[in-house]
């Protein structure tokens, strides 16, 4: 009630504009924005004005309660910590007086008497972005969380299990750092070809390629084609990344021949260009020019700099 009466002091008072009204109720909360059946996605906007370090100049520490199924974001923006959960948008859990004695310790006690422990987002099923942005008018702090839990549990499943129909029908993919770890384990553990032949189908509907070390075991003539099929897949549909995990894996060593090597390491380095002119920072593409001399990495290179020079105005 307290907030609807500022908002209405600022808007008559202050000659707040609509837009500026509107913005101050949509800041510093969580709202989940998209939701499929493999992934939610949740959004916020946090005024960072006056957000101080947490710890080790953090401005933002994620926490979670397992308990609850919750995750939650802590924040410390002016005299208070504020910890806002993510699972259950437009929430604060917890929001504690600070002053120059209150230190980190005493947060992590007081959330960890509510069930909350910090967390890695990956080791839970959750991934992040965190960037500044401009929200109508306010310099912010945005933060989108992916909850990924749901198709997560189910590709451990089938890895557990080596087997790849538990992932047969399901839509969307599940990021790679969020199950690399996991599959790398079973990989290990792995004692026959139809275990590996599992792993390999799992591994196939990951995000970004895995670069699996898991070898099939040549034997027949019939897998002469599938390996065939492989080569062909490298050779015109792969990602950078799948194809720089494939060449590096002890499959690609002994199923390739001399000349299908040489073909895939050209479209490598040639892919390789490609990402470097698309998502190469500015730095990694000046150091690039001073060796190729490309006018391509000049036109690139001007574009980043106009970009930076248009931020750097639009943040003062």
């Amino acid at each position: 009630m307290l907030k609807k009466i500022l908002l209405v002091l600022v808007f008559l008072f202050g000659g707040c504009s609509l837009d500026t009204l509107s913005a101050l109720n949509e800041v510093d909360k969580v709202q989940l924005v998209k939701r499929t059946s493999s992934m939610k996605l949740y959004r916020a906007y946090f005024v960072r004005t006056h957000l101080k370090p947490i710890r080790r100049g953090q401005k933002y520490l994620f926490f979670y309660n397992a308990k609850k199924e919750d995750l939650a974001i802590l924040l410390h923006p002016g005299r208070r910590y504020k910890l806002y959960s993510i699972s259950h948008p437009h929430r604060v859990i917890l929001s504690v007086n600070a002053n120059r004695k209150t230190k980190y310790r005493h947060i992590i006690r007081t959330l960890g008497r509510k069930g909350y422990r910090l967390t890695s987002l990956s080791k839970i099923g959750y991934t992040s972005r965190v960037k500044l942005r401009r929200y109508k008018g306010f310099k912010t702090l945005m933060v989108e969380v992916r909850d990924y839990r749901h198709l997560w549990g189910i590709y451990r499943k089938a890895i557990r299990n080596y087997d790849a129909k538990y992932i047969k029908n399901v839509k969307g993919r599940l990021p790679k750092r969020l199950i690399l770890p996991y599959l790398r384990r079973y990989e290990k553990k792995a004692s026959t070809p139809e275990q590996r032949a599992q792993l390999r189908k799992i591994a196939s509907r990951i995000k970004g390629g895995t670069g699996m070390a898991v070898a099939p075991v040549p034997q027949a003539k019939k897998q002469t084609n599938n390996n065939d099929a492989l080569y062909h897949h490298y050779r015109d549909k792969a990602s950078y990344d799948e194809l720089s995990d494939y060449l590096s894996s002890p499959e690609a060593g002994y199923t390739l021949t001399y000349r299908q090597r040489n073909v895939l390491k050209a479209r490598q380095s040639k892919l390789k260009e490609e990402k470097l002119l698309r998502d190469g920072s500015l730095e990694e593409l000046i150091a690039a020019y001073k060796v190729n001399n490309d006018p391509r990495y000049k036109a690139r290179i001007l574009v980043l700099m106009k970009r930076a020079q248009e931020s750097e105005r639009g943040s003062i």
